[in-house]
């Protein structure tokens, strides 16, 4: 652009050196010496004039070889180049938003993943789930395990919405232009949080999403 700007620099200075040389030449150089003057007066007007005439003559000749910058611009096809690089910055920058956008969304998607596989590790691996299997796989002695209910097995699972309204954690709704604001807070406050479960913290995930970001 730089180029661009020079040339167009150039320009301006040659169109405002051609318009001041033409509004200096006296005006009197454009008309006719006057036929009803004595021929003396004539001649002695024609002398004094002459040289006059030729250097303005020369100086709108030298400023109008700005046109040589223009048509050498125009042969370079300058306004087209201008044109295109125009256009190409236009689609790189919107293709740098696309890119952005996607890949905001596969961080979120690849944390609730993350999130959602410890969760499941952790709760295979808690010695209540091992009992289970156990007495499940044993088929030579019975054993009695405990009716419970879900909320019974798991009792923390009713407990993050209460924490959640006491952490006032944001909601993510999808908006990719939301998202890096959102995830601040979430990382900082339960992400980062080593004091919370993996299946806590999926749940705090879930729930803080909403629309097409759940």
């Amino acid at each position: 652009m730089s180029t661009f700007q020079g040339h167009k620099s150039r320009i301006t200075t040659a169109v405002s050196t051609l318009s001041k040389t033409i509004s200096t030449v006296d005006p009197s150089y454009f008309l006719c010496v006057d036929k009803e003057l004595p021929p003396e007066i004539q001649f002695c007007v024609i002398q004094q004039r002459k040289s006059p005439i030729a250097a303005a003559k020369l100086a709108i000749e030298k400023a109008l070889a700005a046109q040589d910058i223009n048509q050498f611009w125009t042969e370079l096809q300058g306004d087209r180049l201008i044109e295109e690089a125009t256009n190409a910055v236009a689609i790189l920058e919107h293709q740098l938003l696309i890119d952005e956008s996607v890949h905001i969304q596969l961080r979120l998607q690849s944390s609730k993943n993350l999130i959602s596989a410890t969760a499941a590790m952790t709760i295979n691996d808690s010695p209540q789930h091992s009992s289970n299997l156990s007495s499940t796989g044993n088929h030579d002695v019975p054993v009695s395990t405990p009716t419970t209910t879900p909320t019974q097995d798991f009792p923390s699972l009713t407990m993050p919405p209460i924490q959640l309204r006491r952490l006032e954690l944001p909601t993510f709704d999808g908006d990719v232009t939301q998202f890096y604001d959102f995830w601040c807070r979430f990382e900082t406050a339960v992400h980062n949080n080593d004091s919370l479960s993996p299946s806590t913290k999926f749940i705090y995930l879930a729930d803080s999403s909403r629309g097409s970001a759940a």
